[in-house]
C-alpha cells in the first residue's frame, strides 16, 4: 500500500532533521532566504533540510541524550 502524501510529510517531521532542529535559523534575503545551521554555521539548502543526515552536526544528538 501506498503511503499518502500526509503520512510521508508526517514521516519527515518525525524523524530527527534540520527542519525540526531548534538551531535552525532562516534569513530572508531579497532573492528568497538562506538557510544556516545555527550550531555549526553551514549554509543549509533547501533540498537538505528534511535529509534526516546528522553526520556533520552532533547537536539534536546531544539534545536528545540530556
Amino acid at each position: 500500500m501506498d503511503k499518502t502524501p500526509l503520512q510521508i510529510f508526517e514521516e519527515r517531521v518525525q524523524r530527527k532533521s534540520c527542519v525540526t532542529c531548534a538551531k535552525l535559523i532562516v534569513k530572508p534575503t531579497p532573492c528568497g532566504h538562506i538557510n544556516f545551521c545555527g550550531h555549526c554555521g553551514k549554509i543549509i539548502l533547501d533540498r537538505f533540510l528534511d535529509c534526516g543526515n546528522l553526520s556533520d552536526c552532533d547537536y539534536e544528538e546531544r539534545e536528545v541524550a540530556e
